[in-house]
């Protein structure tokens, strides 16, 4: 399953999830402002992408966090797109722009 993580007012996000529509994409869509990530859900996120460990104890830095979430930030199975690049998109998904 594909989880598209949002900021709405972000115009790079709405056009994430216009095209991911657009191309009947099935998609969760995760809005940060409304539903933001615990401290479990970053960890396991930055993990998946990053295969990067957690330091027992600690927790993420804002740095990181905002490095993580410039959104859209697109995870699938075997997916992972941080931004909006349609090009990038069709590739990932193999689709022609109609």
């Amino acid at each position: 399953m594909n989880t598209l993580y949002v900021t709405p007012t972000a115009r790079e996000s709405r056009r994430a999830v216009h095209w991911l529509q657009e191309h009947d994409i099935h998609f969760v869509e995760r809005n940060l402002f409304s539903s933001p990530l615990s401290e479990k859900e970053l960890w396991d996120i930055q993990e998946q992408t990053h295969g990067l460990e957690k330091k027992k104890g600690g927790s993420p830095s804002l740095s990181t966090i905002l490095h993580l979430f410039q959104a859209p930030l697109l995870i699938g199975e075997a997916i992972w797109i941080q931004g909006f690049d349609e090009t990038e998109y069709q590739q990932n998904f193999k689709t022609q722009k109609r």
